[in-house]
């Protein structure tokens, strides 16, 4: 909000450097994080989408909950997450080419996330990517491929990694 035109400035550069696809700058705008999130969300989508105008798939961001152990979470809790994700998903649905689910270390909250954003826009394509160590198991210790299997089956359109070092990815396809 308060640097636009670096931002724009940014997904801009990119796109001159030949980026065929930019995130969106929403990866933690949800209601559960900050107040402002319908604000942010608006402002983020806005910007990705002005500086690929027409020239780049737009992917709105979507991050996990800020609670690591989803299990840990009494269900209104994981209710809450689920539709901040949900909303998230259908205030920047219509502008952006697919959903991008970042940053997820467990599968059930990944899931759940899944699963929201796909009830609220089914019509999009959901890429969900997770966060593998360096002995491709996820921090509970689950198997990256049973991982990936798991969420496939849960309607994910693509599987990823981010947020991990080149070796963890390897290791973990």
């Amino acid at each position: 909000l308060e640097q636009p035109d670096r931002i724009r400035r940014v997904h801009r550069d990119f796109v001159d450097a030949g980026a065929q696809g930019l995130l969106t700058g929403t990866f933690r705008t949800l209601a559960p994080v900050d107040e402002r999130w319908v604000e942010l969300a608006e402002k983020a989508t806005d910007l990705a989408c002005v500086a690929g105008a027409g020239q780049a798939w737009i992917w709105g961001s979507i991050g996990p909950a800020t609670c690591p152990d989803w299990s840990a979470l009494d269900t209104p809790t994981q209710n809450q997450w689920r539709k901040a994700w949900a909303d998230l998903a259908q205030r920047i649905g219509d502008r952006v080419h697919g959903l991008a689910l970042e940053t997820f270390i467990d599968v059930p909250q990944a899931r759940a996330a899944l699963q929201a954003v796909k009830s609220a826009r089914p019509d999009l394509a959901v890429v969900t990517c997770l966060v593998p160590t360096e002995n491709a198991r996820l921090a509970n210790g689950q198997p990256v491929r049973h991982a990936l299997e798991t969420l496939r089956l849960a309607g994910a359109d693509i599987l990823g990694f981010n947020c991990a070092s080149p070796l963890a990815i390897q290791r973990s396809v």
